[in-house]
């Protein structure tokens, strides 16, 4: 597949997927054997239906979350993002009620392609960030310490 259809693919993912939310899409661009190497997804099994879940839960708990690209790079059948993502709190995310607030938040996401799906997801994102932003994780007890 080129470059230019993986990046098509990878585009439609962050847009109708993660932003527009139609977990549905992911059938079409997703491989049923998908891996995930993402150090906040340690209890990721692998497999389309673990990557659905796994986007489910986000979409319940920030259900207006925005990802923006602010940068794409292309290489054969490897494509690399870092991205941004805005939302608001407004549905429980596991073991964390709803709080109202809102979140920003980076990542850097690789993304191997084959036969016109993604197979292979290399991820890292501030999800203490995002917890903190929540009020569910505190760094402030850390202030100071050297």
């Amino acid at each position: 597949m080129s470059e230019k259809k993986n990046i098509a693919i990878v585009r439609r993912l962050f847009d109708e997927v993660f932003t527009g939310g139609n977990i549905s899409l992911l059938d079409t661009i997703i491989d049923s054997n998908v891996k995930l190497h993402d150090p906040s997804s340690s209890q990721f099994q692998g497999g389309l239906k673990g990557f659905k879940q796994r986007e489910e839960v986000y979409a319940y708990a920030f259900p207006s979350k925005t990802l923006v690209i602010d940068e794409l790079f292309s290489s054969g059948d490897t494509v690399a993002v870092r991205w941004n993502a805005t939302g608001t709190h407004e549905r429980e995310l596991p073991g964390i009620p709803a709080t109202g607030k809102d979140i920003t938040i980076t990542g850097t996401s690789i993304f191997l392609l084959k036969g016109g799906k993604v197979v292979e997801i290399y991820q890292n994102w501030d999800e203490l960030g995002m917890l903190s932003q929540l009020g569910a994780y505190s760094t402030s007890a850390y202030a100071g310490q050297r």
